[in-house]
C-alpha cells in the first residue's frame, strides 16, 4: 500500500502538486490539516 501524506500547508499551495501525480502513485492520501490558518502567509505565493 502506498501512501501519500500531505503535511499541514498552512495556506501554502505547494500541495496542489498532488493532482499532477499520476493516481497510480499512491493508493491513500492523508491531508494532516491547517490548511487555514489565522497567520498571514509569508511565503511568495
Amino acid at each position: 500500500m502506498k501512501v501519500l501524506v500531505v503535511p499541514d500547508v498552512h495556506g501554502s499551495h505547494e500541495w496542489k502538486a498532488v493532482k499532477d501525480m499520476s493516481t497510480d502513485s499512491y493508493d491513500y492520501i492523508v491531508f494532516m490539516g491547517d490548511y487555514f490558518d489565522s497567520w498571514e502567509n509569508q511565503w511568495p505565493d
